[in-house]
Parts: C-alpha cells; structure tokens; sequence
C-alpha cells in the first residue's frame, strides 16, 4: 500500500521547483536605486561613487535596494530586494509544490492507518500467545519440583567427590612441591657456590695484588687521569694497602677582593663546604675556593707495578686481557666473567652470553639483561609479583 502511494506522487517534480527556487545567480550585485524612470523601463543605481542608468524590469523606487547583474554592456535589475514583487508565475509554482506536498502528507496518513491495523493483530496475536506460555509455565513448574528433588541428591554426592577430589590434587601439589624445593634448593646450592668460588677468586687476587705487589709513595701534586692511589696501614713489614675511589678536592680562602664571576666560591659550615649561589661581596672574606686534591700532600701511594711469581701465575691462570676487556675465569674453563668499557656480561660453559649489565639506549640508564633464566620461586616486578599456586598455575599478586 504504501509503494503504490508514493508511487503516484511526483516527487522529483516538486524537489526539482524547490531546487530552482533556491537558486540565484552567482553574478548578481547589490547596488542602491537613485532614480527612476516614469515608464519603469529603466533607473539610476549607485555602483561605487559613480550613477549607472540600468535596464528594469521590477519596480524600483528611490533609495530602495536591489541586485543587478552586468551583462551585454549594461546593467539589468534582477530583484528589488527593499520591495520584493510577486508575479502570478511564482504563486502557481509554490501553489503547485502545496499541493504536491499535500497529496504526499494523505499518503503517509493512509500509509500509518494500514500499520496501525495490522499493529492491533499483533497485539491479538500476542496475547494469545502470552495466554499459551503460561499453560505451559503451569507443567514445567511440577516438572521442576521433581528435578530439583533429583538435583539436589546429585549435588550432593558431587559435593563429596569434589572434595574427595580436592584433596588428592592437593596431597599431589604438595608432593610437588616438596621435590620442587627440594631441587630449587640443590641447585641454589650449587649457584651459590659456582658464584662464591668466582667472588673468591676476584676478591682473592686482588687482595693478593695489595699483600705482594710494590707501592712507593706518589709524588704527584695533583691527581693524574687513569692513575689508581692507595693508603697505607699497619706496621713494617707487614704494611697493608687500600685503593683509593676519589682524591678529595682541597679549599682554601680565597684572597680575591672582588667577586670573580669565572670561579665558583664555597662556604664552609660544619665541615661542608657548600657552593655559595649567589656570592655577596661583602661575605668574599669568608668564601674559599677549590682546587683538585694533592695525592703527594695526602700521603698516596701509587703501584710500582712489581708483582711476585705467585701473584703472576694466578694472574695468567685466571685474569686475560684482551681486546674485548678483562676475562675473569679459571684456566680458561668454566663460566667466564667479561669486564668491558660498555658492559659486564656473564658466560656461560657453551661460550654464549647468558646476561650481561648496559646502559639502555632509550633510557640511557643501566640495565640487566638475560638471555635465558630460571626462577626458582617468586619474581617480582616493583610491587607486583609473580608466584606458583598450588594447582601448578601463576598468579599475579600486588605485595605493596
């Protein structure tokens, strides 16, 4: 019904007269009447500071406003915009487009009635079925009665396999478990004491670098780059020495009379001495200035570089230096230990890097790395961890 409706109407009749109605030409201007002719043929229009005689075919009045356009080497009046005109051809074509949309507007009316009827079947149709659903609703009540007198005892024997169940998983996980650990812990074992032999080792020869190396106390004023400086402690012969990280900056009051915008003038306030941020030449009597510390004022020593045969056989038999850095390992076997400018990596047997320390290159900080691992137990992550449950699952666990 509703195809047959829209059918009769022409609606791309009446879209097509709309669309006509709202066009204008693009080359039209608005200009301001000035004078007007008695026989209404032509009239005067302001175009600039100039008066233009331009063809009409509108009424026009003086100072009224209107659009023209320029064509064939005049100006002709389009529209008089102050008082617009109405011609018979304009009222028929918006007549014509009332009626068309009156005969579209019948349409959907008649379109809506035709739905509402066959609404009102639904509706019938709906509450019969609505009527039907609950006959049925009646007999699947007492069906239920008799299966939830039938559920219920199964429930409850699966209640008792469940836990029957249960606990033979957990006697199992626990079983489980203890040889886990029990492996865990062996191979601990065995971490710790590979890593505790390396440690030995390093810990060893450098102590045996200090007990039998030579040290002969360092003339240097200042401290030289790449140069390593030792204390000494304990009595002749059986002196002792210790590597020095840093040689410490010395101070000393500064004889300027005038700030110095170039130097950097400290203040010294129990023991500290800080960096003064805004100097006050009023205050300069009591500023110091820093210089580089004096090894050979501290009393430093230096390494001579003399080693006995002991130390230079456990040297070559576990330290090599090579291109790549400073090998730490035991006659070449073994795991080794490589100490380069940009990395600290660990070997394994096989040869291959198995984790190593570097700066990350996006965030430009230090970084371990693993190639292949094995955590034992937990492995955390800030304060989130990851752990072994009972079933053999992970889980992730916020530990504050």
């Amino acid at each position: 019904m509703r195809g047959d409706i829209l059918n009769g109407l022409d609606v791309s009749r009446m879209a097509s007269k709309l669309a006509k109605r709202e066009q204008k030409p693009a080359e039209d201007h608005r200009f301001k009447v000035v004078l007007s002719s008695n026989d209404g043929k032509t009239c005067t229009i302001m175009v600039g500071d100039n008066q233009v005689e331009a063809d009409t075919g509108v009424a026009v009045y003086p100072n009224d406003i209107v659009t023209a356009r320029w064509r064939n080497g005049r100006y002709t009046v389009t529209s008089n915009l102050t008082k617009p005109s109405v011609n018979d051809s304009d009222y028929e074509e918006v007549k014509d487009i009332a009626q068309t949309a009156n005969e579209l507007l019948n349409g959907v009316a008649e379109v809506a009635e035709q739905a509402d009827k066959t609404l009102d079947d639904i509706i019938a149709d709906a509450v019969a079925a609505s009527r039907l659903l609950d006959g049925v609703e009646d007999v699947a009540t007492q069906a239920d009665k008799t299966l939830a007198e039938i559920i219920e005892d199964a429930a409850e024997a699966g209640a008792n396999a469940s836990i029957a169940k249960d606990m033979a998983e957990q006697a199992a996980s626990q079983a489980n478990s203890a040889q886990s650990s029990a492996e865990s812990a062996n191979a601990n074992a065995v971490n710790a004491l590979n890593s505790l032999s390396t440690v030995e080792d390093v810990v060893g020869t450098l102590s045996w670098i200090c007990e039998h190396g030579a040290f002969d106390a360092t003339s240097d004023t200042s401290p030289q780059e790449g140069k390593r400086y030792f204390t000494r402690s304990g009595t002749s012969p059986n002196y002792s020495y210790a590597p020095v990280s840093s040689v410490p900056y010395s101070y000393a009051l500064t004889s300027d009379s005038a700030l110095d915008d170039s130097k950097t003038y400290y203040v010294l306030s129990n023991g500290v001495y800080t960096a003064v941020a805004e100097p006050d030449v009023s205050d300069i009597a009591t500023y110091y200035e820093r210089s580089e510390g004096n090894p050979y004022a501290l009393g430093y020593y230096e390494f001579t570089g003399e080693l006995d045969a002991t130390v230079q056989n456990y040297i070559s038999s576990h330290l090599s230096l090579t291109d790549e850095g400073l090998w730490v390992t035991k006659d070449g076997q073994g795991c080794h230990l490589l100490i380069a400018n940009d990395r600290l990596s660990f070997v394994g047997t096989d040869g291959s890097e198995v984790a190593y320390i570097a700066v990350d290159p996006v965030t430009q900080e230090s970084t371990f790395y693993m190639t292949r691992s094995v955590v034992v137990k937990d492995l955390k992550f800030g304060k989130w961890m990851w752990f072994e449950r009972y079933n053999r699952n992970m889980a992730l666990k916020w530990v504050g």
